[in-house]
């Protein structure tokens, strides 16, 4: 993606800084279907009491353990079991 092909000169912003916002403005959009859309997503936010904790343990989740899919995080938020969650030894 060049910011010339979506009609932003790259003087602008420059070219890392206007990517990085078109990166968290797509990351923001994808959050928020899945907060309307998504029922397991919402299940897991109420399952961790708040959005500020479900962000917590998402961290947490990917520091500390084998993801393999955002289902199974979720799913062990909500039962409350981490068995398909791996630990992380590195």
């Amino acid at each position: 993606i060049t910011l010339t092909k979506v009609g932003i000169p790259s003087s602008f912003f420059g070219e890392g800084i206007a990517i990085m916002a078109f990166l968290m403005l797509l990351a923001f959009l994808i959050d928020q279907v899945q907060a309307l859309a998504c029922k397991v997503y919402q299940q897991a936010v109420v399952a961790s009491k708040g959005k500020t904790r479900f962000f917590v343990r998402v961290r947490s989740s990917f520091t500390e353990m084998y993801v393999d899919s955002w289902e199974d995080m979720y799913m062990a938020f909500i039962y409350g079991r981490q068995t398909r969650l791996i630990p992380n030894t590195l």
